[in-house]
C-alpha cells in the first residue's frame, strides 16, 4: 500500500487529508483538556472530529484522482508505476506535523490567555485585597449575551458599545472617539459592564469589565479617560460569579475621590485608585 506512483495517489490523498485532520483535532482536544480551559461542550469534538476526518478524506480522494489523471495524461500512460516509499514517508510526516500543530495551537492560545497587565499608564495604583469602603454606585451592564448592547452617558460623553469579532469597541456617538479592546482570548463575550468613576472634582474615568465564557474564567478590566484614552488594561482570571455585578465605585471618607473595586464581594478584590487619591 502507498508504494506505487501514480496509482496510489487517490488513496494517499484520502489518508493524508483525513488522518492529518483527525490528528490535529484530537491532539488539540487532548492538549486543551490537559493544560487548557475546555468549554462545557468540548467533549462533543470527539464525536465530530471523525466526521470531519471522513469529509477531509473524501476531498483528498478527489484531489488524488485529479492528480493521477493529470500525471497519466502528461506521462506515458503505458509506463509502469514507479515503486517508492516517498508516499509513506510524507504521510507519516504529515500526520505527526498535524498533531504537533494541533497541540501547539492550544499551547500558544493558553500563553496568550495568561492573566497579566496589557497596558499601564501609571495613573492608577493597583492592589488586591478586601475593601470596606462606602459603595457609591454599581456598574451598568452594557451587554449581556446574546442581547443588544446599550449606551451609557458619563462625563459629557455618550458611549455606545460595539462587539465585532474578537474586539469590543466603546465609541462616542457624537465625536466618534473610541477605545478598542482585543478579546480573542475570551472566546466569546458573555457580558460587558461599565462604571463612571469621579476620581477628582471635575475629572472622571470609565471602568470597563469584559467577561468571557463561563468555563474560560477570563475577563478584561480596563479604564479609559474622558478622551477615550486607555489608561489601564489587564487580563485577569475571573474570580467573581457571572451573575454578580463585577465592579463598583467606592469612597473612603473623609476623601471624596472615588476608586474602582473589581469583584466587590470577594476577599481579594482588584482595587484601582489614582496615585494621588486616598
Amino acid at each position: 500500500m502507498l508504494k506505487r506512483l501514480p496509482a496510489d495517489l487517490p488513496l494517499f490523498g484520502a489518508l493524508l487529508f483525513g488522518l492529518s485532520l483527525i490528528a490535529y483535532g484530537f491532539a488539540g482536544t487532548y492538549t486543551e483538556s490537559a493544560v487548557g480551559r475546555p468549554s462545557s461542550t468540548a467533549s462533543v469534538a470527539f464525536f465530530f472530529i471523525p466526521i470531519w476526518g471522513v469529509v477531509a478524506a473524501a476531498i483528498g480522494l478527489v484531489l488524488g484522482l485529479a492528480v493521477r489523471a493529470t500525471w497519466r495524461r502528461v506521462e506515458d500512460s503505458e509506463e509502469p508505476d514507479r515503486r517508492t516509499r516517498a508516499l509513506l514517508v510524507i504521510l507519516g510526516c504529515g500526520v505527526v506535523a498535524s498533531a504537533g500543530a494541533g497541540a501547539w495551537t492550544v499551547i500558544h492560545y493558553e500563553q496568550e490567555a495568561k492573566p497579566g497587565i496589557r497596558f499601564d499608564s501609571g495613573l492608577l495604583v493597583r492592589e488586591f485585597g478586601p475593601d470596606s469602603g462606602t459603595t457609591v454606585r454599581a456598574a451598568t451592564m452594557l451587554y449581556d449575551y446574546p442581547g443588544k448592547p446599550v449606551t451609557i452617558s458619563w462625563a459629557g460623553n455618550n458611549s455606545e458599545l460595539l462587539v465585532p469579532d474578537d474586539r469590543v469597541v466603546l465609541r462616542d456617538t457624537v465625536t466618534g472617539k473610541h477605545a478598542e479592546f482585543t478579546t480573542s482570548t475570551l472566546d466569546y463575550i458573555t457580558r460587558v459592564d461599565a462604571l463612571p468613576v469621579s476620581v477628582t472634582p471635575g475629572s472622571a474615568l470609565l471602568a470597563i469589565v469584559i467577561s468571557g465564557r463561563a468555563t474560560g474564567r477570563r475577563a478584561i478590566v480596563a479604564v479609559i479617560d474622558e478622551s477615550y484614552r486607555v489608561v489601564f488594561e489587564e487580563q485577569v482570571q475571573r474570580f467573581w460569579q457571572l451573575g454578580d455585578s463585577p465592579v463598583e465605585s467606592r469612597v473612603r471618607p473623609p476623601a471624596t475621590g472615588e476608586y474602582v473595586v473589581v469583584g466587590p464581594h470577594d476577599n481579594a478584590s482588584l482595587i484601582l485608585r489614582r496615585k494621588d487619591g486616598a
